[in-house]
C-alpha cells in the first residue's frame, strides 16, 4: 500500500480516467464490431475494465478478443501499465537518493570522545548489565555514555518521548509495542524490523525516518569488542544446537544486527 503514495492524487486520478476511457472505448468498439458481424465476445463493462487494468497489475486477464482493433486497445493498456511501473520505480529511486542519514552519529567512538550524545539502553536490561561489566575497569567511560539523561523506556509515559523525539529506538517485545500503539501512547510512525534473530522475533524499530541499518552494524561491531556479542553467540549456538541436533561454531555466520533481534535490548540515541 505504501507504493500508492508514490504518485500524487492528481496523477492517480489521471491514471484512473485513462483506464475508464480505455474500458469504454473497448466496450463500445466490441459492440460496433458485433454490429458489423465481426465475431467478438459479449463482454460487460466490468469485464472490459478488468481486461484493461490487468495490463497495469500484470495479471493478464484473457478477454479472447479476435479482431486486431480490440487487441490493439488491450495492448495499449498493457503498454500504459509498463510505463506506470517504470515511472513508479523512477520516483521511488529518486526519493531514496534524496534521503538524508537519519541517525545523529556515524560511530560509537564519536559519542564516546565528543561527549555530545548518549547511548540509551533499557534500564536493568541484559544489554546494560553486560556493557557495565565490560567497561567497569575502563576508567568509568560508561558513566558518560550509557543512559546519560535518558528516559526510562520501561515507563509507558516516556514511550512517546523516547520513540518520537530522539534519534533511533529499538524496543523489545512485539507485545509491548502493540500495547503502546493500541493505546495510542506512541504517535509517530513505527515499523517492524523484519529480520530473523535465532528462533524468536520480537524487536520493533521505532523511528520517524529509519533508513540506515549500516550505522547499526557499526554499533554491533562495537558491542562485539565489549564482549556482549560473545554472549549472543553462545545463546545462538545453544539454541541452534538444541533445535538442529548438533551444530558447530564454524557452521555459524557472524552475529550482526539481524541476530540482535529478540534479545530484549532497547537502544536509542539522543542529543544530550
Amino acid at each position: 500500500m505504501s507504493h500508492l503514495h508514490t504518485f500524487s492524487k492528481v496523477i492517480w486520478y489521471s491514471i484512473l480516467n485513462t483506464f475508464v476511457t480505455l474500458t469504454l472505448t473497448l466496450w463500445i468498439s466490441l459492440k460496433i464490431l458485433r454490429k458489423y458481424r465481426i465475431r467478438e465476445p459479449r463482454l460487460s463493462v466490468f469485464t472490459c475494465f478488468l481486461g484493461v487494468i490487468s495490463g497495469f497489475i500484470n495479471q493478464g486477464v484473457e478477454l479472447r478478443l479476435r479482431s486486431l482493433t480490440a487487441r490493439l486497445l488491450q495492448l495499449n493498456a498493457t503498454v500504459l501499465g509498463v510505463m506506470l511501473y517504470i515511472s513508479m520505480n523512477a520516483v521511488l529511486f529518486s526519493k531514496l537518493s534524496q534521503q538524508d542519514e537519519s541517525l545523529p552519529f556515524k560511530t560509537i567512538e564519536e559519542i564516546i570522545y565528543e561527549r555530545q550524545k548518549s547511548i540509551c539502553v533499557r534500564n536493568d536490561s541484559f544489554a546494560l548489565e553486560n556493557i557495565k561489566d565490560q567497561w567497569e575497569n575502563q576508567f568509568g567511560k560508561q558513566e558518560d555514555v550509557i543512559n546519560r539523561n535518558c528516559p526510562d523506556v520501561r515507563n509507558p509515559d516516556n514511550a512517546n518521548k523516547a520513540v518520537c523525539e530522539y534519534g533511533m529506538v529499538v524496543l523489545e517485545s512485539k507485545q509491548m509495542m502493540h500495547s503502546l500503539l493500541k493505546k495510542k501512547i506512541v504517535h509517530c510512525k513505527v515499523s517492524n524490523a523484519d529480520r530473523r534473530y535465532f528462533i524468536t522475533g520480537n524487536v520493533y524499530i521505532a523511528h520517524k525516518q529509519f533508513k540506515e541499518f549500516g550505522l547499526i552494524e557499526n554499533f554491533i561491531k562495537t558491542l562485539r569488542s565489549t564482549g556482549i556479542i560473545k554472549k549472543l553467540e553462545r545463546k545462538w549456538l545453544e539454541i541452534n544446537y538444541v533445535n538442529t541436533g548438533g551444530i558447530t561454531r564454524s557452521d555459524l555466520g557472524q552475529v550482526d544486527f539481524r541476530h540482535v533481534r529478540g534479545q530484549q535490548t532497547a537502544v536509542h540515541s539522543r542529543n544530550s
